[in-house]
């Protein structure tokens, strides 16, 4: 399901940033309730079916927090990858010199 609001670029333009940061931000709770709910019929399914001595599971051990790693990249792993994706794409590299 899309939202609809990058399908224009026109429109996209008029946005500022603050409003497609509200726009992403609503897209990430939108994900986030959707995981719950899929976790919670995942979680009582298994609930239903586990063993004696099996300890029940949440929504949460379905769909635990994410945990973003960032890592700063040097600029030749940059290049590297930034010719992978050419490469990827059909595109010919050519050394600057």
């Amino acid at each position: 399901m899309t939202s609809g609001l990058f399908d224009d670029p026109i429109q996209v333009g008029r946005y500022t940033l603050y409003q497609i940061s509200l726009i992403v931000k609503g897209k990430h709770a939108r994900n986030r309730r959707e995981d719950m709910y899929n976790g919670n019929i995942v979680a009582m399914l298994y609930n239903v079916n586990r063993g004696k001595g099996v300890d029940p599971i949440t929504w949460k051990d379905v769909y635990p927090d994410e945990i973003v790693e960032i890592r700063e990249q040097s600029v030749n792993e940059m290049q590297e990858i930034a010719k992978a994706i050419t490469k990827a794409l059909g595109g010919t590299i050519s050394e600057c010199r």
